[in-house]
């Protein structure tokens, strides 16, 4: 009795703890972390650099563009898919809790309808004796407290679903995101040294390959 009382404590004591970790984790995350990654910008090809240049700037122009919104929109994902997994961790934090606080009543439930109602063998015994006290079996014992368990068990049941689904959503969604991420830091790297090689470059093919490739990605 007092092992099954301590053990009901023990969960209350582990959602409160669940609980306070998922406020603490969700004021970090809003004062101290970013929800959203943001892209530095990479300049174009000024009139006054386009002097060593072949490709006219109207070209360039274009084809840096279209880079830069493939870049965008591939953080954008990110930080979507970033912010879908923080959502999903603190779903699952909050579940652990409510799972925990729930088992906690379930078994306080259980525990005072066992208290509550005899043994099935002693309140027929009473029921058939000499009528000495009727109000045993008129009396609906433990009424509010015997159904308790079984609807805290279906709670448990709803959530456990909830926080498995949360589970199996947590890996795609971090792949996505950092696929996304790769993609944009990727296009970065190509526009800034696309840009610096054809600065660099004094041959008119070689500037006109490098642009080629730069819309080939922009394509993709």
């Amino acid at each position: 009795m007092y092992w099954e009382v301590y053990e009901m404590q023990y969960l209350k004591v582990v959602a409160g703890l669940l609980g306070v970790w998922l406020v603490i984790s969700i004021a970090l995350t809003l004062y101290y972390g970013e929800l959203v990654r943001s892209m530095p910008g990479v300049l174009g090809i000024d009139s006054a650099a386009m002097s060593t240049v072949a490709v006219s700037k109207a070209e360039l122009d274009q084809v840096f563009d279209q880079i830069r919104e493939h870049m965008l929109q591939s953080n954008a994902w990110g930080n979507r898919y970033s912010t879908a997994d923080k959502l999903l961790a603190w779903v699952t934090i909050l579940c652990s809790a409510i799972i925990a606080f729930l088992a906690g009543l379930s078994g306080q439930a259980q525990s005072l309808s066992d208290n509550q109602n005899p043994n099935a063998s002693d309140s027929q015994a009473l029921n058939v004796s000499d009528d000495q006290s009727p109000h045993v079996s008129d009396a609906p014992l433990g009424v509010g407290t015997g159904n308790r368990p079984q609807r805290y068990v279906k709670l448990i049941g709803w959530v456990a679903a909830i926080n498995a689904v949360c589970v199996v959503l947590n890996s795609p969604i971090q792949e996505q995101k950092t696929a996304s991420y790769q993609k944009a830091d990727r296009l970065l790297t190509l526009l800034i040294s696309t840009r610096k090689a054809i600065l660099e470059s004094n041959d008119p093919i070689e500037q006109s390959n490098l642009l080629d490739k730069l819309r080939l990605e922009a394509q993709r």
